[in-house]
């Protein structure tokens, strides 16, 4: 509470973390997600930012050491990984919808990768529907935006054929009405954080491949937004 009381102000600052080596990611990842969120389109809102440095230094018996370069490009990755997870999930559904969401994954994919290669695939609108994904294409057809299936895929260089793969998948509900089974005034105000799931998943596979990953990695980026309107599904 202290620190995210103190980054709330948007003055520069440095923090020093002093850890064992096992708790550097962890924390780390802790301090990030203090800082103040990246969104804010209030009129009054000031465009000042600021810079955070985190020192993070590792404690054990054997004495204290600095992290090694290959450590904190790690650490930065990461950091932009949470960074852009919050501004999606900060933003409103008006502004993100599915079209949003789409243009933001290809923007990762196409960030610079020195460890090998990133394509993205999209399934949209009714081609969910012709090719076996009538739940998606359902839950999303009443929205002006079209849902989507986003493939993004990440190879390293030089993969064999037998190396392993793994696949993340993301809930992508940009905003839930709950369609004509309509939510109640309670639940209905924080369904812009439905599509979380994809936020995060877009984020550490942004972080992943920037690491470099030794592996096959798959993001899958289910995108809707649960709508009210005449073609909506019944229940």
């Amino acid at each position: 509470g202290l620190l995210k009381s103190r980054l709330g102000r948007k003055k520069d600052c440095i923090v020093v973390l002093l850890c064992e080596k096992n708790y550097i990611m962890a924390l780390s990842a802790a301090i990030i997600r203090c800082c103040p969120p990246l969104y804010n389109d209030k009129s009054t809102a000031s465009p000042d930012t600021f810079n955070m440095a985190v020192v993070a230094v590792a404690a054990d018996a054997a004495g204290v050491e600095y992290m090694s370069s290959g450590v904190i490009s790690s650490l930065n990755a990461m950091a932009s990984g949470i960074r852009l997870t919050q501004s999606l999930v900060d933003k409103p559904p008006n502004i993100l919808n599915t079209d949003a969401m789409l243009e933001h994954a290809k923007a990762v994919c196409a960030e610079q990768v020195s460890g090998g290669t990133v394509k993205m695939e999209v399934i949209r609108g009714e081609d969910l529907d012709k090719r076996g994904m009538g739940g998606l294409w359902n839950v999303g057809k009443a929205a002006p935006a079209p849902p989507a299936l986003a493939i993004l895929s990440y190879e390293p260089t030089g993969t064999a054929a037998d190396a392993k793969t793994v696949c993340w998948v993301g809930k992508g509900i940009v905003y839930d009405t709950g369609g004509l089974s309509m939510k109640g005034k309670l639940d209905m105000p924080s369904m812009k954080r439905d599509m979380g799931g994809s936020a995060a998943i877009l984020g550490a596979f942004q972080a992943a491949i920037k690491i470099g990953v030794p592996y096959r990695l798959h993001a899958l980026l289910c995108l809707a937004e649960n709508s009210v309107d005449s073609i909506a599904m019944r229940p």
